[in-house]
């Protein structure tokens, strides 16, 4: 089994004993950054030794990630990252374009102004961020915008359940993050949605908050599909 390798050196953090909520984020940045892949486990005696933490600690962080869906807890066989058959894959993301899309049809348009800032300022910083190549910056800025984006819908619920559905699909994000490509499209799109929000065009805000998931669950499959065929000719 691959190591598990430390990142406090990405958050600043090397120094004194971690909080459940860091040793939670930082394992979350392995998934999505790729370093943890689908179906590696997690053993709780490389995270104690990772961490410098005590086991009861390392417990409560993987009952969190679990709670979460990105990883699975099996009696006997351990904890392991979170892996997804391609026809589930397909059901995940037709839920995500619908909860979108129903977001979409709610919120008031024309758009409120602050809002329309707010995700100006956002769009604005992930450039930066990603003419730094800074992929933790670049990840966490796409997550609020989005955030803030949905929020404008006015149903917590529904806002909370598209949150919800992000963090299960966490490890499908690093794909377009790591290619350059997928990382112009999605500034492209971000710019767009600006544009509907203005324009009070609700149906091209529908069409890029649906379509919007399209790049990050083919980059997915395609993995995915690679990754099985690469296992089936050992």
């Amino acid at each position: 089994m691959t190591p598990v390798r430390a990142v406090f050196g990405d958050t600043g953090r090397e120094m004194g004993t971690p909080k459940i909520e860091e040793i939670v984020s930082a394992l979350e940045d392995d998934i999505v950054f790729g370093r943890l892949k689908p179906r590696e486990h997690l053993t709780e005696d490389d995270l104690i030794g990772r961490f410098g933490i005590k086991r009861h600690m390392v417990r409560q962080a993987l009952i969190e990630l679990e709670r979460k869906g990105i990883v699975v807890r099996e009696p006997y066989r351990g904890t392991r990252v979170r892996d997804f058959s391609l026809r589930e894959i397909e059901q995940i993301y037709d839920f995500r374009e619908k909860l979108h899309r129903w977001a979409a049809e709610l919120m008031p348009l024309p758009a409120d102004p602050a809002l329309v800032q707010r995700l100006k300022d956002l769009h604005r910083h992930h450039g930066k961020a990603v003419r730094d190549g800074n992929l933790r910056e670049i990840n966490q800025i796409d997550h609020e915008f989005h955030k803030a984006l949905f929020e404008a819908c006015g149903n917590q619920f529904l806002t909370q359940t598209i949150s919800r559905m992000l963090w299960l699909s966490a490890a499908m994000r690093s794909y377009p993050l790591a290619d350059s490509e997928l990382r112009a499209v999605t500034r492209k799109e971000h710019a767009e949605i600006i544009d509907a929000l203005i324009a009070a065009d609700r149906q091209k805000l529908i069409k890029l908050s649906a379509g919007h998931l399209r790049h990050s669950k083919k980059a997915y499959t395609d993995a995915i599909r690679f990754m099985h065929a690469g296992t089936e000719g050992r």
